[in-house]
């Protein structure tokens, strides 16, 4: 095997094409045994190019690596293993003369780690001008990946200052939503964005665990933690990310059976994070990971049907869904070792759950807008009249206390007209209700044609209305108003393949010259319109006895 040439001016090299590998299903290897002429011609190159990946295994792994220095002094560097999720790494050299071991991993206590760092990190100085052989013993219940690099430490450190500058910026955005949807649920009460607080919760924590940031920060003392973290973490993930599409889509009005199996994917993945937390079985992280990338396929077939079924926020949660699919898929099949390991494998959750929660924020906001616009909605309802969108009795009211008091403060006058129509009834016995209802939407219609934007015109009954009229000059002015609503209402309607008509009794009182109190106000124009309408009756009456004496008489002669 070709030794690892390392350089006087050493940044990085990555030490995968150097690496030999000897697989110890028995775990009972020593040291001592590996490295021993016996065992030299055991180890072998792994094929391929891409980090070493053994996907998930029993076997404990051990590696062998020849490291030449080309410097002229002591080269001092560090051996990084970037998968922090292993559970232990036994490190093994011959340093400067003197054997040297050294354990780290996260079935081990942070503060016995022989580098401060959240990845796995050995100090390696090398001699100058000859070979040094690192062995690693690796084991791991999780994916046993171990992507190897050696830095010299200004290198390592400049890389973590660009990596925690990534990494403050993705937890500082959880932190940020999180802490927004927390002050929306403590405001509107509305269940959902506490589940949206609980998915972005389970999602820093299973990313923090596999970065190992909550070994090096959170329970430093407490290596359980780590192995607890990672299966948990990820069915919480998926166990909030499946009630949270559930509630955020509406699914159990449009698509009940689709509602009731996630309700199966949440107790599946409930049972999977009590199963993590209880014992060490290797099946729990093995089916949390199976089990998060078969919801993320779910997750997007969700969303297509979703967009089919022109759900609202359907869009975006289908491009946040297929965010997270890429992401997750790609980091669960690392782990599986069935593609290689690179940058984007590596931190598929990372970047897939990075913008799939920015979509995820969209849908949210998208969700406050509809419940805005519905509220509007509601609102119009409760003051309009839902066959003909003219203003009900309660809206009228708050016009009329709005007019009042204008016409205190401007010394003027108002006039309420109050219309019933004429012969509405007969036509709605005779061709029935949809044509009635048909007539008193045309002449709501007309009523708001003929009067001014500022005036308001009101359906309080079947076929009686209100109309206020602001600033009028007298009673003259007032009744020009009517008689020219009268004229319009009186025009045949159409109605489908009908033609009908009717006519209005209008009857009018002014404010504040007849009354200054509202109530007495319509009362007064309520008794003006009954008059209008018997005097209109009398009328009709008359014009018939007349034709009736007429005929009589020619008759006679």
């Amino acid at each position: 095997m070709v030794s690892a040439a390392v350089p006087a001016q050493l940044e990085s090299l990555a030490l995968r094409p150097y690496v030999e590998a000897l697989e110890d299903k028995s775990r009972q290897l020593t040291f001592q045994q590996v490295a021993s002429p016996g065992f030299e011609a055991k180890f072998e190159p792994v094929a391929g190019s891409s980090d070493l990946n053994f996907g998930f295994t029993d076997s404990a792994y051990w590696l062998r690596i020849r490291l030449k220095s080309t410097a002229n002094a002591p080269l001092a560097s560090l051996l990084e293993i970037a998968y922090p999720a292993l559970d232990r790494v036994d490190f093994y050299a011959d340093l400067n003369g003197a054997p040297v071991t050294l354990s780290s991993g996260y079935t081990l206590p942070f503060s016995s780690w022989p580098f401060v760092h959240r990845q796995l990190v050995f100090p390696v100085t090398l001699s100058p001008g000859t070979d040094t052989t690192v062995y690693l013993r690796v084991v791991s219940r999780s994916s046993l990946t171990v992507p190897v690099t050696l830095w010299s430490p200004g290198a390592l450190h400049a890389s973590d200052q660009r990596t925690y500058s990534i990494l403050s910026l993705y937890f500082g955005m959880l932190l940020a939503l999180g802490t927004y949807n927390l002050l929306l649920y403590l405001s509107l009460r509305d269940s959902i964005y506490l589940i949206y607080v609980a998915f972005l919760a389970s999602l820093a924590i299973s990313q923090a665990g596999i970065l190992g940031l909550t070994a090096q920060f959170l329970w430093p003392d407490w290596p359980r933690g780590g192995d607890l973290i990672r299966p948990a973490g990820y069915c919480l993930v998926g166990l909030f990310g499946a009630l949270l599409s559930r509630r955020l889509l509406g699914m159990r009005d449009w698509a009940p059976r689709l509602d009731q199996l996630l309700r199966y994917v949440q107790m599946a993945f409930l049972l999977v994070a009590a199963g993590a937390l209880i014992t060490d079985w290797p099946f729990f992280t093995i089916a949390a990971t199976l089990l998060g990338a078969a919801f993320s396929f779910g997750a997007v077939g969700i969303g297509l049907l979703a967009v089919k079924k022109r759900v609202p926020v359907a869009a975006l949660y289908l491009g946040g869904s297929m965010m997270l699919l890429i992401g997750a898929s790609a980091f669960s099949l690392r782990m599986m070792g069935w593609v290689p390991t690179n940058f984007l494998t590596s931190n598929g959750m990372l970047i897939g759950s990075f913008f799939e929660m920015l979509l995820l924020s969209l849908s949210m906001a998208s969700r406050i807008h509809s419940l805005q616009q519905s509220e509007v909605t509601l609102k119009q309802l409760a003051h309009q009249d839902p066959l003909t969108g003219l203003a009900n009795r309660t809206q009228l009211t708050q016009q009329l206390q709005q007019a009042v008091a204008r016409s205190r403060r401007d010394s003027t006058q108002f006039a309420v007209l109050m219309l019933d129509l004429n012969g509405f009834k007969p036509v709605n016995d005779r061709y029935g209700h949809a044509v009635g209802d048909q007539l008193l939407i045309e002449i709501g219609r007309r009523l708001l044609a003929g009067v001014r934007s500022t005036d308001v015109a009101a359906r309080v009954g079947g076929d009686e209305f209100i109309v206020l009229v602001e600033a009028v000059a007298g009673l003259n002015h007032a009744r020009a108003i009517a008689d020219k609503l009268v004229l319009q209402l009186s025009q045949p309607v159409q109605v489908g393949d009908l033609t009908v008509r009717v006519g209005a009794s209008v009857g009018i009182a002014l404010y504040p010259l007849q009354s200054e109190d509202i109530d007495h106000l319509l009362q007064l124009a309520d008794e003006d319109m009954y008059r209008v309408k018997a005097m209109a009756r009398e009328t009709r009456s008359s014009a018939t006895a007349t034709e009736r004496m007429d005929s009589t008489s020619e008759s006679q002669a």
